[in-house]
């Protein structure tokens, strides 16, 4: 699999200068719970996640859909389910995004209550579910399907 030239179609990154205003403008008020259960599901969920060195990539699929990913040696990750009983191995990017979108559902849980605007509510889970459809579409081109779905459903 050419991970690179592939990757390359499915997402941009976000250039240096734009990094700081990325995560709150697309995620509202919970970017920075977003961000501390990203980080701790990698720790859990991505194997040797623990031997990177911690720096994210931000992101935008090619439908302009946020999520970020850590930057890894190799460019496939093993990863688990929330549940620990699957395990499977995907694009790093791919890996990304979907711990992205699993730790927008758990703010989202926990906290969907504290919005005040349901339009705000009604955009963070659209934007569940529209970052999950892009991650069926990187998967389709990663030719990794099966595992994505296997991953998320």
């Amino acid at each position: 699999m050419d991970i690179k030239n592939k990757t390359d179609q499915v997402m941009s990154l976000i250039d240096d200068d734009k990094r700081i205003e990325f995560l709150p403008s697309m995620f509202g008020q919970f970017f920075m719970k977003l961000e501390v259960i990203t980080y701790d599901l990698a720790s859990t969920l991505i194997e040797d996640y623990d031997k990177t060195s911690g720096y994210w990539e931000f992101a935008l699929t090619a439908n302009g859909r946020p999520f970020i990913f850590p930057t890894m040696k190799e460019k496939i990750a093993k990863v688990s389910n929330i549940f620990g009983g699957l395990s499977v191995e995907i694009p790093v990017v791919l890996a990304g995004l979907t711990i992205t979108a699993q730790a927008l559902c758990i703010c989202l849980e926990r906290d969907g209550s504290k919005i005040r605007s349901n339009k705000e509510r009604n955009r963070l889970i659209d934007l569940y579910h529209d970052i999950i459809k892009d991650g069926y579409s990187m998967a389709k081109t990663f030719n990794c399907s099966d595992s994505f779905f296997a991953l998320v459903d």
